[in-house]
């Protein structure tokens, strides 16, 4: 059995002292394999950032355990560290008046990166679609180049481990696109992958597992499905209405009933069902309520089961 590339084993990190001091990550374990990404989701605050940076060394965690192939991160980080990859992205992280090869020549010195230098950096730079731009200077490159770019200093040391913190964040869809097939070729060279994001389709299409994270603990592991599961959801039926107006108020009293405009005076609707599933008589009310051109019963997106969650939702609250 291959050895996983991370393990963090009920980890916690406190902030601040006294009456001041709160807990942003409390016990949260997970495990990543070879070729695996494992998706992390959460609101802003939840503690998605601060996993990783325990992941990575940069914050030694209060308690629990972390493993870097193998290594105990917290006693040994610098050779941790070797293989690791961090993507924390953004526009800042280079010298934007120098050359992309010339970032990578001081990011290759800093890091110990394979040797040759020269042609490591050519290397990487190729890998990440930046080959004819080396010698151009970072300032002129693009919201999407500088995200490559982060990449290719993450890839310097050829790490099996590479930990991306919303990595397409600001990225227009061309750009977005681009980085997610660089993730799916960095997955099939057996590289384990831990990527948060807010971008709940990029997580559907990237993540072979996810994790969401609320309040600091990991409150659900698993597939999609897993998540829908938990939120109490067991599939969804899509009501097309016919409505010169919002017809939110025609089911105000239903709170597992979302509405969305769709053109020329049409509405979605949207119920979640609960455990017992679908029930005809509440299909038959809101038939009763509304003008229903068309319904058709599916499984919940990844979407739906989240904001389930992040809700509290469970299945005595849906309609069950």
């Amino acid at each position: 059995m291959s050895e996983p590339m991370l393990v963090l084993s009920d980890v916690t990190r406190d902030f601040g002292r006294g009456p001041a001091r709160r807990r942003a990550v409390d016990g949260v374990s997970l495990q990543i394999g070879p070729g695996e990404v494992l998706g992390v989701l959460g609101p802003n605050g939840a503690g998605k950032t601060t996993t990783i940076k325990m992941a990575a060394t940069l914050l030694e965690p209060g308690s629990g355990g972390v493993q870097v192939a193998g290594v105990d991160a917290v006693r040994r980080p610098r050779e941790a560290r070797r293989s690791i990859g961090l993507v924390l992205g953004g526009d800042r992280g280079f010298y934007l008046r120098a050359t992309a090869t010339d970032n990578l020549r001081f990011f290759a010195d800093l890091s110990g990166a394979a040797s040759p230098r020269d042609s490591r950096v050519a290397a990487v730079l190729e890998r990440v679609g930046l080959g004819d731009r080396g010698s151009s200077r970072v300032e002129t490159f693009s919201r999407g180049m500088r995200q490559r770019l982060h990449v290719a200093r993450a890839l310097l040391a050829d790490p099996p481990l590479i930990l991306l913190d919303e990595p397409s964040i600001g990225l227009d869809p061309e750009g977005a696109q681009e980085l997610r097939q660089l993730v799916r070729e960095l997955r099939s060279e057996g590289r384990g992958i831990l990527l948060t994001t807010h971008y709940l389709d990029e997580a559907d299409q990237l993540a072979d597992r996810l994790v969401v994270i609320v309040g600091g603990r990991a409150v659900v592991t698993g597939s999609s499905a897993d998540i829908a599961a938990h939120a109490g959801i067991s599939t969804v039926t899509g009501f097309m209405v016919e409505s010169a107006s919002d017809p939110a108020d025609l089911v105000a009293s239903d709170p597992d009933v979302a509405t969305t405009f769709s053109a020329r005076g049409l509405w979605s609707l949207d119920v979640l069902w609960g455990a017992r599933g679908y029930r005809e008589e509440i299909a038959a009310d809101l038939r009763s309520r509304l003008v229903v051109v068309s319904e058709h019963t599916r499984g919940a997106t990844l979407e739906e089961s989240y904001l389930a969650l992040l809700r509290g939702q469970s299945s005595p609250n849906a309609f069950s």
